[in-house]
């Protein structure tokens, strides 16, 4: 399939999501490793970024490749101390993914110390769909 014949297209689902033209010229600059001296320095810039982002003057705030789900995980493993209560929202996919992540880490090692988890999808999905939203107007389409 010729490039030229795809068409441009406003993506609002989890993603993939449209790349800004800006963004897909920078990732035709020349590729380097993760052992070139530039690229350390761009992930120095970026781990003081998210220093900010997150207020915290920690060295080893860092940034993670891979997945969302990957970064959901990352999240709920880092973030969630022992003995926090959380709700997780499960009406759909990447809910049940977050829920999953809490209960793996609810129980390290067996000593019950992890998150007290309550899933709320049933709930949620049945206020859901008596609002009146954009979404629940596609769905009945």
């Amino acid at each position: 399939m010729n490039h030229a014949s795809i068409p441009e297209r406003l993506l609002l689902g989890p993603g993939p999501s449209p790349v800004p033209q800006r963004v897909l010229q920078a990732m035709a600059s020349p590729v380097i490793g993760h052992l070139d001296p530039a690229f350390l320095g761009v992930i120095d810039e970026t781990m003081g970024l998210l220093r900010g982002v997150f207020l915290t003057a920690n060295n080893l705030t860092i940034p993670i490749s891979g997945t969302g789900s990957g970064g959901m995980e990352a999240a709920v493993m880092n973030l969630v101390e022992p003995g926090t209560r959380i709700v997780v929202v499960t009406a759909g996919y990447f809910g049940e993914r977050i829920a999953s992540h809490t209960k793996r880490g609810s129980n390290p090692g067996g000593r019950g110390t992890g998150p007290a988890l309550r899933c709320c999808g049933k709930a949620w999905r049945n206020w859901a769909s008596t609002r009146s939203s954009p979404l629940n107007s596609a769905r009945q389409r």
